[in-house]
């Protein structure tokens, strides 16, 4: 494969990951059916699109969780992003800070 052939692949596959991590991202907590990934991934690829994700997800200290269920004798296949940070407030920590309310009598 010429070295232009090349780099406009690894362009192209980046961009599908691209997606993928951005698609993820923005459903975080919830399980995605499999077939949800293969309009973002290619038909074909949308497997190794999910693992090149999966490679940038647990680089920033996430996760990227499948889980398999058996249904008329099918298998469906999900997948669920799990960021590192924690999504919303920490419920022990106060979200106003006492120090900042000016109380008038």
């Amino acid at each position: 494969m010429p070295l232009t052939e090349m780099a406009q692949e690894q362009t192209r596959r980046k961009r599908s990951c691209g997606k993928v991590l951005a698609f993820l991202r923005a459903h975080p907590q919830q399980w995605i059916p499999a077939q949800d990934f293969m309009a973002l991934g290619g038909a074909m690829a949308w497997r190794t699109r999910l693992s090149d994700a999966r490679k940038v997800i647990e680089a920033e200290g996430g996760q990227l969780q499948n889980r398999q269920q058996r249904l008329h004798g099918a298998v469906l296949s999900e997948y669920r992003y799990l960021p590192s940070a924690p999504i919303g407030r920490d419920a022990s920590v106060p979200s106003v800070q006492p120090e900042l309310i000016a109380v008038r009598y």
